[in-house]
């Protein structure tokens, strides 16, 4: 079904458009919960880079949040920053790992 692209910004040449959507969505999401996480784009590109193989520049981050990439980069991205983001909340989740005593204290 296709649907008029006024909430998109006007009509976009996108062959699935609720994909397009659905990545302005996570953009818009992966950005506050990587500030709420206390991360800059510049430490996720190097996070990137040392768990995943991945190297990705300041710049790079900066554009995905901006939806400045091209469609097929977006879908690129998309799954690496959404395992980066599942990573970094269950770490900073985790007692064990962010306080000394491992959270243990009776």
């Amino acid at each position: 079904t296709w649907r008029s692209g006024a909430e998109g910004g006007g009509s976009v040449p996108m062959e699935e458009p609720s994909d397009l959507e659905e990545l302005e969505q996570f953009a818009k999401m992966f950005k506050q919960r990587r500030i709420k996480l206390g991360f800059t784009q510049g430490d996720v590109g190097m996070a990137m880079g040392k768990f995943y193989g991945n190297d990705f520049s300041q710049t790079t981050i900066s554009r995905f949040e901006a939806l400045n990439l091209s469609f097929k980069n977006m879908c690129k991205l998309k799954p690496l920053l959404e395992k980066w983001l599942n990573d970094a909340e269950n770490m900073s989740c985790d007692p064990a790992v962010s306080s000394p005593s491992g959270g243990y204290d009776g």
